[in-house]
């Protein structure tokens, strides 16, 4: 027997079926919320910070405004968000890596945007839904339980830019490049007709997304030498990026990823390692999500491989649920898109943290 709930994530709604022990967790919760104190019920609001951080009227957001915007957003809500660098990039910019909400909350997700460089748009995504859960942490909820108490339960661990190297160089071309090698590799890929802001890979020209252990050098023909995109690089893991994502997956148990890539408004779920446990697991992470941005889902197939994706280093190595949004109709994703894109995905880490609390996924 099952009954069914509203779902209720800010003004999105879908009709859903829960079974009744489920129903009785969220009255349970609802008693209990005036008995219990959070760590997040001081005020976070700080100073004389500016009003709206995030700028998304402007097309290129950069690394340098991403930084700013991070150490900006925490010094504003200092009891909701923390950050630190997890390594450098070839050309000496620091991966950042934010955390959103209790640190020593039982269930934990992986995010991670801006893999590929020209997939830019995503970084200032995932800034605006920050942003935009710390503005209204006290006000929103997720089928009746607030954010206070779905954020005590879980932790979001957030890579805004994984590849910073990459985006800056799809912004401004050579003069996105630090270092010589990077310059003179852009060179010639240009002189053979390449256009650096159709850029995927970081400042070494590797693809980052293939270049991960599993299946490393078996996806979409690999170019020999760096490029754009496509170039897996001379050996599994030789990137900085690569490894930093690595260690931040081996370091703690997370329940989920999600990976936001561009484009085409549609979601890809796990990996042909998943298990069947897993591959199950992650239908209900992908399902759960569209019922928010109403995203077309692609399943996988039985001709699928390993292509040495971030997606499936962690399906083979943790048998974890990953799905990867692909924002936007082409790339660079146009700023005119970002106010829809946001809209229908600006409510998902909530409900994916409901899902979390209510041991449904």
């Amino acid at each position: 027997m099952g009954i069914l709930i509203r779902n209720s994530c800010e003004s999105t709604y879908s009709i859903r079926r829960f079974p009744c022990q489920v129903l009785l967790r969220l009255l349970l919760s609802a008693a209990a919320l005036t008995a219990v104190l959070f760590n997040y019920r001081e005020p976070v609001h700080a100073g004389e910070l500016p009003a709206n951080v995030v700028q998304t009227d402007h097309q290129a957001y950069s690394y340098d405004e991403m930084r700013e915007d991070i150490q900006t957003l925490c010094a504003k809500y200092p009891a909701l968000l923390s950050w630190q660098s997890i390594g450098t990039t070839g050309q000496g910019r620091e991966i950042l890596k934010v955390r959103l909400g209790n640190p020593a909350a039982p269930h934990r997700v992986m995010i991670q945007s801006a893999i590929h460089a020209r997939e830019y748009m995503t970084s200032q995504l995932t800034m605006e839904i920050i942003e935009y859960i710390c503005d209204n942490y006290g006000s929103l909820a997720c089928n009746g339980i607030p954010y206070e108490t779905l954020f005590n339960d879980t932790c979001f661990v957030i890579l805004p830019m994984a590849n910073p190297d990459g985006v800056m160089i799809s912004l401004q071309g050579a003069a996105g490049a630090t270092m010589q090698y990077t310059k003179d590799w852009l060179a010639l890929v240009q002189s053979l007709g390449g256009n650096p802001v159709q850029i995927k890979s970081n400042g070494s020209g590797v693809d980052i997304n293939r270049n991960f252990a599993q299946g490393f050098g078996q996806g979409t023909p690999s170019k020999p030498f760096p490029w754009l995109y496509n170039y897996a690089g001379p050996s599994p893991l030789s990137e900085s990026e690569t490894r930093a994502l690595v260690d931040t997956a081996r370091s703690e148990g997370f329940s989920c990823h999600i990976n936001y890539h561009s484009a085409g408004n549609a979601m890809y779920y796990g990996s042909i390692l998943s298990n069947a446990a897993t591959l199950s697991r992650t239908v209900t992470l992908c399902q759960t999500i569209k019922g928010y941005n109403g995203y077309k889902v692609i399943p996988i197939k039985p001709t699928d491989k390993a292509t040495g994706s971030f997606a499936d280093f962690v399906t083979a190595e943790f048998q974890r649920p990953t799905v990867t949004v692909e924002i936007g109709k082409k790339n660079p994703v146009p700023i005119g898109e970002f106010d829809g894109i946001f809209k229908k995905n600006r409510d998902t880490w909530g409900a994916v943290a409901f899902m979390l609390y209510m041991g449904m996924l």
